[in-house]
């Protein structure tokens, strides 16, 4: 128990330094009146925004500590080369909980509404951790509408992350995480529709964290579009053997392991998303 507090301190601890950076703090990434948007699902309004020109780039952020302003860092770089569709995922920030089952096939449904009501058919995918896994759902399931996937910090399923990391999700409890809130998520309680709905939200998305498989093997390597696997090594959740076994199991993949980083790491590395991540998105 004690190795899981100090793990999910530490993933706090870096969600907090992306605030700080620079003068992109300024824009109010997730809470942006300017181009926040919405999509009106069957059971829940989906919050979304849209930044710069180009071909369209759907951005899906990681679960629970995670919303679109954990892109603060990538988000000015990226909408120079594209348009950025950031996607805010179910109860997270501005995004209702709404009634269905969680799952991530839903969160990936969710995004596709969203890229149709934004007018494309196709469109690139990045996503991390949580996001990361709906990217895989998408490429996967919905060969025909993703060009390209940049999937950071995820897996194929549960077995593929750490024995600590699952025992950490099998004891949330979210009437336990709503009594001992930290100050970083009493804010991201404040953006709710319904932030008296926060434990039910929690019990939901653990739901979809335990699913046993969330891409099969036989579905990965139905994937037809280009995938950039972004991976660190010393992840907290998904060790280095797990981002092999995915890359693998991908006929066209490539496989990007960062030295000296952690989980939250990939979303902190300006330098990696121009080095790698643009060059890549950008091929033809």
């Amino acid at each position: 128990m004690k190795n899981n507090t100090v793990i999910r301190s530490l993933f706090i601890l870096m969600l907090f330094s992306f605030r700080s950076y620079g003068q992109e703090a300024v824009i109010p990434y997730g809470n942006n009146p300017d181009v926040g948007k919405y999509l009106q699902t069957e059971d829940a309004k989906i919050y979304y925004e849209v930044y710069g020109v180009g071909e369209p780039l759907l951005l899906l952020h990681g679960g629970y500590y995670g919303y679109i302003d954990e892109y603060s860092q990538y988000l000015p770089e990226l909408s120079k080369h594209f348009k950025v569709i950031a996607v805010g995922t179910r109860g997270h920030g501005k995004s209702e909980i709404g009634t269905a089952t969680y799952s991530y096939h839903l969160f990936a449904q969710d995004a596709l509404k969203v890229l149709t009501q934004e007018g494309h058919e196709k469109a690139m995918v990045m996503g991390f951790s949580d996001g990361s896994i709906t990217g895989l759902i998408l490429a996967a399931r919905y060969t025909d509408r993703v060009d390209r996937l940049v999937s950071m910090g995820g897996a194929l399923g549960v077995h593929a992350y750490r024995k600590e990391a699952l025992q950490q999700i099998w004891e949330m409890e979210g009437a336990n995480e709503l009594k001992n809130l930290h100050p970083f998520m009493k804010e991201r309680q404040q953006l709710m529709p319904e932030p008296e709905r926060f434990a039910e939200w929690v019990d939901k998305l653990k739901r979809a964290w335990l699913e046993p498989v969330w891409v099969t093997k036989e579905q990965a390597a139905n994937i037809k579009c280009p995938v950039l696997i972004v991976g660190a090594d010393r992840d907290q959740y998904i060790p280095a053997g797990s981002l092999v076994e995915t890359q693998e199991a991908i006929p066209n993949a490539q496989l990007l392991i960062l030295p000296n980083s952690g989980h939250v790491s990939l979303i902190l590395n300006p330098e990696m998303l121009k080095l790698f991540v643009i060059p890549f998105l950008s091929e033809e």
